[in-house]
């Protein structure tokens, strides 16, 4: 492949054996790499599967990246300050912990400044402080999705990138909402969770998914002047009147029931 103008490499549903040695690797120009996908891999003995900074040379073209279902539990600080360019990176369903995001993320220094989406669903995250610590310096963040994590508690509040436009915090088992979230949202996503009421005022918010909470009135329409799209189904939700809805000023959706 060395000199080729391959662009994508996808590799899903396979069994790896080795455990990474990459000392050996023979340097390869492939300038027109930008996108990986790796997804469903089983690695035999994963903890000891080294890291890729011996294939810096390729690392640093890539522009997307998904590692999806591969036991993944951490990208070492000195691999990922090789990711400059990268600008999607999906580690879903893997076995990512606080304590290996904080170093997947360099304590909050990451080198991947150009990065625009962010998935960190299906792991085992429990600290929403942490995560909003780790992400703050990612400038053109704009998509974040951390759901099916173990948050439980929101933390009063959060330094989060000013970019941040979309956030799924969906099946992490969250009781209540603070101000942590951002005011720069524009879609939210809290389905599934423990939620009993939702009192909080995001001016920029145009699509907020409630479903599957235990919310018994719906949110004060005053706080969502930019409310597009409320979706509130299967909550304790008993009854509304027309000056409930009138509240919303933009409302063209409501889904509930």
């Amino acid at each position: 492949l060395d000199g080729s103008p391959v662009s994508y490499i996808g590799l899903e549903d396979i069994c790896l054996i080795g455990q990474g040695w990459w000392e050996k690797a023979k340097r390869t120009h492939l300038e027109n790499l930008h996108t990986i996908h790796v997804r469903n891999i089983e690695i035999q003995g994963f903890f000891k599967f080294s890291s890729m900074i011996q294939l810096a040379f390729l690392l640093k073209h890539l522009t997307k990246i998904s590692v999806i279902n591969c036991t993944v539990f951490v990208i070492p600080c000195l691999t990922s300050c090789f990711l400059k360019k990268v600008e999607y990176l999906d580690l879903s369903q893997n076995l990512l912990s606080d304590i290996t995001m904080q170093e997947s993320l360099c304590n909050g220094d990451s080198k991947m400044r150009n990065i625009n989406t962010l998935n960190v669903s299906h792991n085992s995250l429990k600290s929403l402080q942490l995560m909003s610590h780790l992400v703050t310096s990612l400038d053109r963040l704009t998509s974040l999705d951390m759901s099916h994590n173990n948050f439980v508690k929101m933390p009063q509040s959060c330094s989060w990138p000013a970019s941040l436009r979309f956030m799924n915090l969906s099946t992490t088992k969250l009781h209540r909402v603070t101000p942590c979230l951002p005011l720069s949202l524009t879609v939210l996503d809290l389905s599934q969770n423990f939620l009993t009421e939702f009192h909080l005022h995001l001016p920029n918010l145009a699509e907020l998914w409630l479903t599957g909470n235990r919310i018994i009135a719906l949110p004060e329409g005053g706080h969502f002047p930019s409310l597009r799209m409320l979706f509130i189904q299967s909550n304790t939700l008993n009854m509304f009147n027309k000056s409930d809805l009138m509240a919303f000023q933009s409302l063209q959706v409501l889904e509930a029931g």
